[in-house]
């Protein structure tokens, strides 16, 4: 059901009547019969809108009339459309620069003025036929409204909208899942004694979106017996959303007192509901709040004072607005809950307790859940839904449905209705319009903002900016939670799936997917209703994906690419020439990644676009018409690397507002671009040089705000320019980035720098500033203390800053310093009482970070960075000390500071948790002691021979160190995870470390020289109790490992690589609870124990060159991967591995050349029954496979790879049933290959099998989707393949191998094809007709066939989208050709690749 009346109605209905009252509107139609006819129009949309409140609340319950809704809604939109025409020739008519006329050429320009006479008269009488045809469409729905018994109703709050039904105290589910946490922290509100100094109880809100299960935690704890015996009195009040304060105070009263009063005078209720509270300590529910209302609030809580210390409100809301006007105590945002708690919750309400779920409802059920995607009413709904459907398939049905959870009986949509409801008209619309979104997308606040106000959703108020009231819009979606954040370290927001599929459901027949067109194979025209309309990139556009839009005018307003996370896309040349001049009425046009060259003119005829982006675009050039679109607010050009300049005239935009041209390759600003009166947001100003424009080009651009870059200042060359540019009344300007030149053969007159920069920062309240490569020695220092991060790259002149005199106030609010590659600078010296953030980069010459007094003498005694918490130096060769007293640092890293020998004592570091030090060779002292310290990471420190202590260290990691660091440590029982590098004179590990070890989890050893064993003594384990992980990397001296493993009782992972000494393992015992075994080691043999390790899941066995066997036993138990690798003596695998093997799932082995057979006999129905995967690459000597591989039913993946003595496989053939990939490559002897009888096969891929004769025995498997044959040249032609029978067949690779291929006989590929690799067949030369009946073909690549003489043009596929030519010299020789007359049809190609373009 359409439900989208008052979205578009009310605010349409408003907005038109503003737009036929405008002064400039009048002048234009003022005297003519365009003045008439929209009086008329004014009249009939008056007459209308009197019932229009009342039709949108009987269209749910008749569906006659939310049909009369859609007429009404789509001549409204036609009647904006007229308007907007008329405003936008009134404007062409205003910015129409009378020409100068003398004498001579009077005759002539009176003839032009003719014209323009007639064109604008033309224009009025075609506006008005379209005026006159959308009056009789609102006169004949006057007409039906009396029909259909339409009245004239007061705009008021809806009395029909379905409401969701009245809560009470009491708990509906058996069991609350995923909200104990939750429950907890609102309890302990509850149970505190804190009170509000002015009401005397708390107020706590609990928030969230509907359906979330707010109620439903809250009557849990309602019902909890630590409430009920801490209250005196308790009350459960359904509010909703009629805030009622009798009808609250009554139900207060009664249930304190088991009785309802019959009295109807508040005053009296009040009174009554005090003298009840006198002294009671009571706990009040007031479920589902909407009410925003201040003063009811207020007079709802006067008698509720008179209550006890403690008394607590608890309220249930999704408006935040509703909580701040209430609450006492922060708000509880209550979250969605995870997928495994949702299906517990689906589960309870789907299954009967007595009744267990099968394993393949479970795994459907688990995938309702996800869609569910952590909505609680919605999991217990569809799971109540299916308790009577017992059948597979049902639920099948309910999972594959679209809307499944939005019928009115469903109790979701009343829900989410609700919420909908009470949104104000403005925020209706803007919500609506977010369905063009497909679910899950990641939308940013600033990109609905600029999409909304160029839709016209945002009204023009005075006194306020329409950004900063768009943005108040999204809040207000925000605080509602329509709309959520993704994370909180994530400034990018989502819809939950229902909420959009509600947005779906109120913006029906405006908003269109084209995703949702094509679904299910389907593919119908877009209605001329639709105004709206997105769709997720491919890669490469189909011409017929466009194909959807009838002949003729389009009324669309929104044409919107969006990204699905595809870094560019290609659409077909035709697409823009054909589709732009239809979109008459776009006002969003967004191509943003499509790798385009060129925009069509046709662009300037889109009168009405406000929003223009072309991102990540190779647009070269904006076409002049560009500079016709007067309408436009908004151009996005970021990235555009091609763009080399703009449009000449592009000060015509006169309503440009945001030009965002960042990460572009623009040299030059435009003439005019001063004229750009209404900028807000300017990305980047490039100063010209002599005749180009200068900086006083910004002197009009006085509403610019945010962050301006400007480049090129070396071309100042009087600094009354700067005067000029009239910095001063840029009062939204918040931040800048100042560059001169990177060329360092520019010369710079410094002084004039100095002077520029000095004005620039009097002019201005900045708070980021931005200086590159500047090359001034002093640089000066703002004159206004609002700064609060401040940016200093390639200043290579500066030698000290600031400068001795500078105030201390002036810095007060920075918070985040950057000072980077200012290779003279020397000493920074001054003291910044606010700096959060200090990182110093290539400084080679800075010795200190302090400050001298007047004399030159160092100032002590005062912390110059006390509120530092981070701290970053890196580079800086010359530094001898950090600052002192740094009280407040939390984190601190140093690289590259060669002449650092020692850091500041303990005392000043007394909250350091993460400390990272790395190629300070002086180092030799750090702090003894850092209390706070968490994670260590030291490297290239070989002075330093003590490590700080803390009791909180969880994480240290040493690289390049004196192996003296791991003997003086202590303090290290929180330690988990411990890695150490190239630790010098390491040869063991020492009792008197591994003693503090009881907490590790995690031991990394990687390339200790000396290292010959791990500990002294086995006993030594007994320390590691907690150790998880051991990994041991390039120690070549290491000899032995503990035969006591076994003693490492929580070791689930063990890693050993590149130690060739290592002796054998044979007798040692692995831990019982070891998960992941890898070796890489010279091993005769394998550890017998190995085998017996009950937990062990996965086993790799790499570069082992001595090892000749596996040990003659089973594989262990619960062996799920085996990868053995490299072991150039193995000669074979024993019989007895897979006895009894349930559960192994992959086996690999790879470049064992002597392998001359698995060995593998025991592949029965009963044994291996898991394998999936079977990889097999590199064993030079292998001749044969196992005969029972047929038995392996559980296959799915098969791998053969540069076997060059492999003769055949099994007579009996694969496995026929899961098998679904199988890749044979470079084996040189095969002759056979028994796929055909393998059902399950969808991709098969041969390579390089030259001797290969009996491919396909029989016919190829039916359900293939994906075939490559390569070179494999003594196989039968290949039109006697069998492609009639494989109409799954998706992908095709013909490479090589078929000398004598001269054609394709016509309609021998499938037509099922989406894919076709034709290469290196050197004598092809026509391919004729042989395409043209591909109608699914999308890829196509032809490489080395040289002969071939030409393409099919007039019979190319029409899906074709991405063609790529290699080598096929004829080819390009006939395209260059007809290119040059205009012959070809490649431009209906998305992509067109020649040799090396890809």
């Amino acid at each position: 059901m359409d439900i989208v009346g008052e979205t578009v109605l009310s605010t349409f209905l408003e907005n038109l009547f503003e737009r036929l009252l405008s002064l400039e509107f009048l002048n234009f139609v003022r005297g003519g019969e365009l003045h008439d006819s929209l009086e008329k129009l004014k009249l009939t949309l008056s007459a209308v809108a009197t019932v229009v409140n009342d039709a949108e609340e009987k269209q749910f319950e008749r569906p006659i009339v939310e049909a009369w809704l859609k007429l009404l809604k789509n001549a409204v939109y036609d009647a904006e459309d007229v308007l907007d025409e008329i405003a936008i020739k009134a404007l062409e008519q205003r910015l129409k620069p009378e020409p100068e006329f003398n004498g001579k050429v009077w005759d002539f320009f009176a003839k032009y003025r003719k014209v323009i006479s007639d064109t604008l008269r033309n224009f009025k009488e075609g506006t008005e036929s379209k005026i006159m045809k959308i009056i009789d469409s609102l006169e004949y729905l006057v007409k039906q409204k009396d029909v259909l018994g339409l009245r004239d109703v007061a705009q008021e709050s809806s009395s029909r909208v379905r409401k969701r039904p009245e809560t009470t105290s009491l708990l509906n589910e058996v069991c609350v899942y995923g909200r104990d946490n939750d429950r907890e922290k609102i309890i302990q509100l509850l149970l505190s004694d804190e009170a509000d100094v002015v009401t005397q109880f708390s107020v706590i809100p609990i928030i969230g979106m509907a359906g979330v299960g707010k109620t439903t935690l809250a009557q849990a704890i309602y019902n909890d017996k630590r409430v009920e015996d801490y209250f005196d009195l308790k009350s459960w009040v359904y509010v909703s959303d009629q805030f009622d304060m009798k009808h609250i105070t009554k139900t207060i009263i009664g249930s304190f007192s088991q009785e309802i009063p019959t009295s109807d005078d508040l005053n009296n209720l009040q009174v009554n509901l005090q003298e009840k509270l006198i002294g009671k300590r009571f706990l009040l529910v007031l479920d589902d709040v909407w009410n925003e209302d201040y003063n009811q609030w207020v007079s709802l809580r006067k008698p509720l004072r008179a209550g006890a210390e403690g008394s607590k409100i608890l309220i249930t809301t999704q408006n935040a607005g509703v909580s701040s006007i209430m609450r006492t105590v922060p708000d509880h945002i209550l979250g969605l809950l995870s997928d495994e708690d949702c299906w517990e919750l689906f589960k309870q309400h789907a299954v009967d307790i007595c009744t267990s779920v099968n394993p393949k409802m479970e795994a459907i059920g688990r995938a309702i859940v996800k869609k569910c995607k952590g909505l609680p009413l919605a999991a217990s709904t569809i799971g109540g839904l299916l308790r009577s459907k017992l059948n597979v398939d049902e639920w099948c049905e309910i999972l594959d449905s679209g809307m499944w959870c939005l019928s009115d009986d469903s109790g979701i949509l009343p829900a989410l209705k609700l919420s909908y409801h009470h949104l104000p008209i403005n925020l209706k619309r803007c919500f609506a319009y977010c369905s063009i979104f497909p679910k899950d997308y990641e939308f940013r606040e600033e990109e609905l903002v600029l999409l909304w106000i160029a839709e016209g959703f945002v009204p023009q108020l005075k006194g306020i900016r329409m950004e900063d009231l768009a943005r108040k819009y999204f809040h207000g979606l925000l605080s509602r939670s329509l709309f959520q954040q993704r994370s909180p370290d994530k400034l990018v927001y989502v819809m939950h799936g229902l909420v959009h599929d509600l947005a779906k459901a109120v913006s029906e027949g405006i908003c269109f997917r084209l995703e949702d067109i094509f679904e299910g194979g389907s593919q119908y025209k877009i209605p001329k209703s639709a105004r709206h309309l997105s769709y997720i990139r491919d890669y490469y556009e189909p011409l017929t994906k466009f194909a959807v839009f009838d002949p003729g005018e389009i009324s669309l307003r929104t044409f919107l690419a969006l990204g699905g996370g595809r870094k560019f896309s290609h659409m077909p040349g035709k697409v823009l020439l054909e589709l732009l001049p239809k979109l008459k009425y776009l006002r969003v046009l967004s191509l943003n990644s499509y790798q385009i060259t060129d925009l069509p003119e046709s662009i300037g005829k889109l009168k009405h676009l406000r929003y223009l982006d072309i991102s990540y675009t190779s647009v070269r050039r904006l076409p002049e018409s560009t500079s016709t679109l007067y309408n436009l607010q908004t151009l996005l050009l970021v990235g555009c690397h091609s763009l080399i300049e703009l449009p000449f005239d592009i000060g015509n935009l006169i309503n440009l507002k945001h030009l965002d041209m960042s990460q572009s390759s623009l040299r030059k600003m435009p003439f005019g671009i001063g004229r750009l009166v209404s900028l807000q947001r300017l990305s980047s100003f490039i100063v010209g040089k002599h005749a180009e424009p200068g900086i006083r080009e910004l002197r009009n651009l006085v509403h610019l705000q945010g962050s301006v870059s400007i480049t090129g200042l070396q071309n100042v060359l009087d600094v009354r320019d700067v005067i000029e540019a009239n910095f001063e009344n840029k009062l939204f300007l918040s931040a800048l980035e100042l560059e001169w030149s990177k060329e360092i053969h520019v010369l710079q007159n410094e002084e004039s720098a100095e002077e520029l920069i000095s004005l620039i920062l009097s002019m201005t309240k900045l708070k980021e500033l931005t200086i590159c490569y500047y090359h001034g020695k002093r640089l000066p220092a703002p004159q206004h203390n609002c700064l609060k991060t401040l940016v200093l790259s390639n200043l290579l002149g500066l030698v000290e800053w600031p400068s001795l005199g500078v105030e201390e106030d002036v810095f007060c609010s920075l918070r985040h310093l950057q000072i980077q590659a200012c290779p003279k600078l020397r000493r920074i010296s001054h003291r910044f009482a606010a700096l959060e953030k200090l990182i110093i980069e290539g400084c080679e010459e800075l010795v200190a970070l302090d400050r001298l007094t007047s004399t030159g003498k160092l100032e002590k005694g005062m912390p110059f960075f006390p509120s530092l918490l981070e701290l970053s130096i890196e580079c800086c060769p010359t530094l001898l000390k950090l600052p002192t007293c740094l009280f407040s640092l939390k984190e601190l890293r140093i690289i590259g500071c060669m002449e650092l020998n020692m850091l500041s004592t303990e005392e000043e570091m007394p909250h350091l948790y993460k400390l990272s030090i790395q190629d300070c060779p002086e180092l030799r002292k750090l702090p003894t002691l850092l209390p706070s310290l968490v994670q260590l990471h030291l490297r290239g420190c070989l002075q330093l021979f003590a490590l700080p202590r803390s009791s909180l260290l969880s994480n240290l990691r040493l690289e390049e160190c004196d192996e003296v660091l791991l003997r003086n440590v202590f303090g290290l029982h929180s330690l988990t995870s411990l890695y150490i590098c190239k630790i010098q004179r390491l040869s063991y590990l020492s009792e008197c470390l591994l003693k503090q070890l009881t907490s590790l989890k995690e031991l990394e050893i990687h390339a200790c020289d000396m290292l010959e064993v791990l500990f002294m003594s086995d006993a030594c384990l007994q320390h590691l109790v907690s150790l998880q992980k051991l990994l041991i990397f390039n120690c070549p001296k290491l000899e032995v490992l503990p035969h006591q493993m076994h003693k490492l009782t929580a070791l689930n992972k063990l890693e050993i690589w590149a130690c060739p000494r290592l002796q054998p393992l044979a007798e040692m015992k692995f831990p019982s609870k070891l998960q992941d075994l890898w070796i890489s080691s010279e091993l005769e043999s394998l550890p017998s124990g190995m085998m017996q390790s009950v937990s062990l899941e996965r086993l790799s066995i790499w570069n082992s060159h001595s090892l000749t066997s596996f040990p003659r036993c089973k594989l262990p138990g619960r062996l799920k991967t085996l990868s053995i690798m490299t072991c150039s003596k193995l000669e074979y695998l024993p019989g007895e591995m897979m006895e009894c093997n349930n559960s192994l799932e992959s086996l690999s082995i790879e470049s064992c050349d002597s392998l001359c057979s698995l060995g593998l006999r025991n592949f029965t129905a009963s044994t291996a029954t898991k394998l999936r995967e079977l990889k097999i690459i590199g064993c030079g000597n292998l001749k044969r496979f196992p005969e029972d591989i047929h038995n392996l039913t559980s296959l799915c993946l098969l791998t053969v790879v540069s076997c060059p003595h492999l003769v055949s496989f099994p007579d009996g053939g694969f496995p026929t049933t899961n098998l679904r990939k199988i890749h044979v490559s470079k084996c040189y002897e095969l002759k056979s290959l028994p796929v055909h009888n393998v059902t399950s096969l969808q991709d098969l891929t041969v390579r390089r099998c030259p001797n290969l004769k009996s491919f396909p025995e029989g016919a190829l498997p039916t359900k293939l989707e994906r075939l490559v044959v390569d070179s494999c040249g003594n196989l039968k032609p290949i039109s006697e393949w069998g492609f009639g029978t494989l109409k799954a067949l998706k992908s095709l690779g013909i490479i090589g191998g078929y000398a004598d291929q001269v054609f394709f006989p016509e309609r021998m590929l499938p037509s099922s094809l989406t894919a076709l690799s034709i290469k290196h067949l050197p004598k092809l030369k026509v391919l004729g007709r042989a395409l043209q009946h591909l109608k699914s073909l999308k890829y196509l690549r032809i490489v080395r066939c040289h002969d071939l003489s030409a393409l099919p043009e007039e019979s190319l596929p029409v899906n074709l989208c991405f063609l790529q030519i290699v080598d096929c010299p004829r080819v390009k020789e006939q395209y260059e050709m007809k290119k040059n007359i205009g012959l070809h049809q490649y431009s209906l190609i998305s992509c067109l690749s020649w040799d090396d373009d890809f």
